[in-house]
């Protein structure tokens, strides 16, 4: 327990050190040089990261069909059942890259044919 909370004191002084650090205004004799950081609003970096996020809906022609699930190389490690929920994290031509929910989490689990899917 003394070494998380020493470890987590040590962190939060590093942390605002380095923010002592480049946060302040260097005077160069003649130049004045301002660090040219800009700060993004709070929630962009959440705005970037979903910006192409969806649910969408696994939809065969055969009900009674799989859609294979691919690694990024194209071996299959799976298989989704029509009507199937996924999240797709992100699209890259044809190829959708989907998360399933396994209890309250969502997991990755590979790549499919966004053809298949209805967002």
């Amino acid at each position: 327990m003394k070494i998380k909370f020493g470890s987590l004191v040590l962190m939060g002084i590093l942390v605002f050190s380095s923010l002592a650090i480049f946060g302040k205004t260097t005077d160069t004799g003649r130049i004045t040089v301002s660090p040219s950081v800009t700060q993004p609003a709070a929630n962009a970096l959440w705005l970037n990261y979903n910006s192409n996020m969806e649910y969408c809906t696994v939809v065969l022609d055969n009900p009674n069909s799989n859609l294979n699930v691919r690694t990024w190389e194209g071996r299959i490690i799976g298989k989704l059942r029509h009507g199937t929920r996924v999240w797709v994290n992100e699209y890259s031509d044809n190829w959708a890259r989907v998360s399933v929910k396994r209890g309250r989490s969502w997991v990755s689990i590979g790549w499919v044919d966004s053809s298949y899917l209805s967002c």
